[in-house]
């Protein structure tokens, strides 16, 4: 199992956004405390 099938496990949200000055994808993880 990967971080990224554990997060979605959990509930948690992980969003992408592509940084335009930089030229870079970045990863922003929120996670969600029930």
């Amino acid at each position: 199992m990967n971080i990224l099938e554990r997060l979605s496990k959990k509930g948690d949200k992980i969003t992408f956004y592509y940084d335009e000055r930089t030229e870079t994808i970045n990863r922003n993880i929120c996670l969600y405390q029930s």
